[in-house]
């Protein structure tokens, strides 16, 4: 028996790899694949998705939304909501403080007019 060419295996592996990040069939736990999608708004896409288990054959609808925002953006859309993280808003307040410190510590060395 002659073995698999590279690229054959190269193909399986991106397979095998493709499969374990799918979403998993909520009925036999094969990789479930996306049909289609359309974006709702700039923070949700719907669309539908089949199991690829022949023999379970199970279709259903997802929607994924963008939740939380834990590193903001460095070019933020106006026009785009996305809420803090309880992690992002800690980091953001202590920032923040660290820099009201610095504020009180250099105006109070600076002389006096």
């Amino acid at each position: 028996m002659s073995k698999p060419s590279l690229a054959h295996q190269g193909a399986e592996a991106a397979s095998r790899a493709r499969k374990r990040r799918a979403m998993p069939c909520p009925h036999c736990g094969e990789a479930l694949r996306v049909r289609y999608s359309q974006m709702q708004s700039e923070t949700c896409r719907q669309g539908g998705m089949e199991c690829t288990n022949a023999c379970c054959g199970w279709r259903g609808t997802f929607s994924t939304t963008l939740d939380a925002t834990h590193v903001q953006s460095a070019q933020p859309r106006a026009d785009v909501r996305i809420p803090l993280s309880r992690a992002a808003r800690r980091r953001m307040e202590q920032a923040l403080a660290q820099d009201d410190a610095r504020r009180v510590r250099v105006e109070s060395n600076e002389p006096r007019r």
